[in-house]
């Protein structure tokens, strides 16, 4: 069998490839096509600092990858972006970093015949510096509508001359060029980079930082709703679900009348604001203060009825808005509701300072 001669700069070309690929713990693959030689010693000098570019032949490339494979994890995948005129970065920076830095890199250029159009190539309806003649023809080869106002020509309906994808036609390109529009961008295209057994693409890499941080904090948002909705406690929502607990609690003693530290200032103000003589304020018809069911559990236990008449109230008390209450307990409820009718507005003023001072109420 007859063997083809392989020549010694290949072999050489290859191996210093899978060495660099060994040494480096991220690869890129990046296309240099359609990009000045000028254009890429500039960039190339500008990312010196943060990555090694090295050019070569696309087969050489390829054989180098399925050299290094063996000691990378799924470093085999990066072949797959071996495209137009490939070119290999290597650095110890992050992909996303060196992505970041390659876009920001980019220039602005005018179209070519034979480029492929990034985007739909638009021609602006409005007024142009060109006057009558041939350059209405030209127009209207490329489907512009157009017409004269004040001696120039005039676009009177802005129209894509290239759709997104196609080839620029050299008509097309001159076209663009005498409105000044330049779509095309002069860069190194990032296709792909490996690091840590994973290949990331380029709509991964090509993720803008700040959309990444906008999306990272929607759906840390999204889950704390979603654990304090269902009671998932965790020390994430921790303080929230305590927080919110709290405030149920206070809110709801406050409507049953019940004392407690959390509110005992706000009750003591308005007992103390309250003119001599004056109601409490009416609880809920619907609610059944505290004391009220010991009271219920005492004749449940004596098996006095629970069934009883239901009265509204007649009184200002809070206490005579509760329902089914037993008429066997209608002198423990009258004088309850004399005592509370009865409080010393001037003694809760005092009483209420008091605890100011010795720093029992909470701040």
């Amino acid at each position: 069998m007859i063997q083809a001669h392989v020549a010694d700069y290949k072999k050489e070309a290859v191996g210093a490839l899978a060495r660099l690929m060994g040494e480096y713990p991220v690869v890129g693959i990046v296309n240099v096509e359609n990009l000045p030689a000028p254009q890429l010693q500039v960039l190339r000098s500008k990312l010196r600092k943060d990555a090694l570019i090295v050019m070569d032949k696309k087969r050489l490339i390829r054989l180098a990858v399925d050299s290094a494979k063996g000691s990378k994890s799924g470093f085999d995948a990066l072949a797959a972006h071996l495209t137009g005129m490939p070119a290999l970065l290597f650095t110890t920076q992050s992909p996303f970093r060196i992505s970041s830095l390659i876009r920001s890199s980019k220039s602005r250029a005018p179209a070519k015949a034979g480029q492929v159009a990034p985007f739909d190539l638009v021609i602006p309806a409005g007024p142009t510096p060109f006057t009558p003649g041939p350059m209405i023809s030209e127009l209207g080869s490329l489907g512009l509508k157009t017409g004269v106002e004040g001696g120039k020509i005039t676009i009177r309906e802005a129209s894509a001359i290239v759709r997104q994808g196609g080839v620029i036609s050299q008509k097309a390109a001159e076209m663009l060029g005498k409105f000044g529009i330049e779509p095309m961008e002069i860069g190194l295209d990032l296709v792909a980079a490996y690091e840590d057994g994973i290949v990331y693409g380029r709509d991964v890499l090509a993720v803008d930082p700040a959309q990444y941080l906008a999306m990272l904090k929607t759906a840390a948002l999204e889950a704390l709703g979603l654990s304090m909705e269902i009671g998932y406690i965790n020390k994430g929502n921790i303080e929230h679900m305590v927080g919110r607990a709290f405030t149920t609690a206070k809110n709801f003693a406050k409507k049953q009348s019940i004392l407690s530290d959390a509110d005992i200032e706000g009750q003591l103000a308005e007992a103390a604001a309250r003119p001599a003589g004056a109601p409490e304020k009416s609880v809920s018809s619907e609610v059944v203060p505290a004391h009220s069911q010991s009271v219920s559990q005492s004749a449940s236990r004596n098996d006095v009825p629970k069934t009883a008449k239901s009265s509204p109230s007649q009184g200002s008390s809070g206490l005579a808005a509760a329902e089914r209450i037993s008429n066997e307990f209608s002198e423990e409820i009258a004088a309850e509701k004399a005592r509370r009718e009865n409080i010393d507005t001037a003694a809760a003023g005092e009483l209420l300072n008091k605890l100011k001072r010795k720093g029992t109420l909470r701040q």
